[in-house]
């Protein structure tokens, strides 16, 4: 009988830790972001609840502060970091990373 009562136990506590992840998958992404013009480039924001808590003014990555040349790559890499923000990673960004996205790191004049 003890044994019987283990087993049920375990079931409704495994039911209960799938059920769990079911309700947070289904819930709407927390992060967003925004591109922006920054003086002769671009730039992105991230956002949660619609406040500002990373502003990237430069292309991540790299030793040198270089804005992003236009909004397309800007977007590419707000993007990437938005998705690593939502499941829970660390929002770096490497230069390899920067590399394969294909962002342009001169800007034609």
């Amino acid at each position: 009988m003890k044994l019987a009562f283990k087993i049920f136990l375990l079931c409704g506590i495994l039911l209960a830790i799938l059920f769990s992840f079911e309700i947070q998958d289904a819930q709407p992404d927390n992060f967003k972001y925004e591109i922006f013009k920054s003086g002769s480039g671009y730039g992105y924001d991230i956002l949660i609840n619609k406040k500002i808590v990373i502003k990237q003014q430069y292309i991540p990555g790299l030793r040198s502060k270089q804005q992003f040349c236009n909004a397309e790559d800007a977007e590419k890499v707000a993007r990437l970091v938005n998705t690593k923000l939502n499941y829970g990673s660390s929002p770096s960004v490497t230069s390899e990373e920067i590399s394969d996205l294909g962002i342009h790191i001169k800007c034609n004049p």
